[in-house]
């Protein structure tokens, strides 16, 4: 699967240990949700792995 170069941008600036609420703030809404409905894709096929807030970070894994 080949990466989304925005996806891209947004995932070589974000901070560790962002909520992707607070890295995709920036967007208009139309780009944020397009880019949502993208991670959570990445994410299903295991390219990104996305965290509820409270939840466990594991050690050496991308958390949006």
């Amino acid at each position: 699967m080949r990466l989304d170069e925005r996806a891209y941008q947004v995932l070589s600036t974000a901070e560790k240990h962002s909520t992707l609420r607070e890295i995709l703030s920036c967007f208009d809404e139309d780009l944020r949700l397009r880019l949502e409905v993208y991670f959570e894709t990445l994410a299903e096929t295991g390219l990104v792995e996305l965290y509820h807030l409270n939840g466990p970070i594991k050690e050496n894994a991308l958390s949006l």
